[in-house]
């Protein structure tokens, strides 16, 4: 696989072994979807990648063009006419085991098949806690949720719903949750600690264009469990209908 890093197209790369990227997980990301090679909605990406950047504190020097032009190279480098790309920025030095300055921006890309099948979901046993540092921003430091998601695929689940610590419905582990009940739409708001995602602002802005009442609130599992539809939505996949929720 070939990568962007730094600036220049690599057919491999490495990053410091001691860098606070890896020691620490001090780095942000988004992922977004390839189609035709091109990447979508950029822009959005772009500019929450930057408003991380800026929440956690690592230098991001790369204008909206540059990573336009990176995307692409990636994408086309990699022959990926139709799949996702992953933009990450991770900070180098903490004080302590790395004294570099600066920060490393990595892109690469991978071909994925459409995924139009409904999904089973799995309510998981782990939080998401809403008061933690950094809530609200897409750092590398993303193993609880994977873990999350990767506990629930033995048991024949696609994907894995987490609750805040006070038992209220916050988010999948990737993608944010959407149901409809009664010609209205309902997701967890930010204050359950979920992700602000590009789909999620996508699927309001939907629902406001079509005068469709959206709610933003904190719902118990129970709220969800009688709708007359459950999705979950990412920018980089787009909507998965949910088939079945346990």
């Amino acid at each position: 696989m070939k990568i962007w890093l730094n600036g220049t197209l690599l057919p491999n790369g490495s990053l410091d072994a001691s860098s606070a990227g890896l020691t620490l997980g001090w780095g942000v990301f988004t992922t977004l979807g390839i189609r035709g090679g091109a990447p979508r909605f950029l822009e959005r990406h772009f500019e929450r990648l930057r408003r991380d950047a800026h929440e956690a504190q690592i230098a991001f020097d790369f204008d909206l063009e540059a990573v336009r032009r990176a995307v692409v190279a990636v994408a086309r480098a990699n022959g990926v006419a139709n799949g996702i790309a992953r933009l990450t920025l991770t900070q180098r030095g903490d004080g302590r085991w790395n004294t570099q300055n600066g920060a490393d921006f990595s892109i690469f890309a991978l071909e994925t098949s459409p995924q139009n099948e409904p999904l089973r979901v799995q309510l998981s046993p782990y939080r998401v806690e809403a008061r933690r540092a950094l809530a609200g921003v897409k750092t590398t430091s993303y193993l609880p949720y994977f873990w999350a998601w990767r506990e629930a695929q033995p048991n024949g689940f696609d994907e894995a719903i987490l609750r805040d610590g006070s038992d209220f419905l916050s988010e999948g582990a990737r993608a944010t949750l959407f149901w409809v009940k009664g010609g209205e739409l309902f997701t967890p708001s930010l204050e359950t600690g979920c992700l602000r995602g590009i789909g999620r602002d996508l699927t309001l802005e939907w629902a406001r264009e079509r005068s469709i009442a959206a709610h933003e609130g904190r719902f118990l599992a129970g709220e969800a469990e009688n709708a007359d539809e459950m999705w979950l939505v990412s920018a980089a996949l787009g909507p998965r209908l949910v088939a079945s929720w346990h």
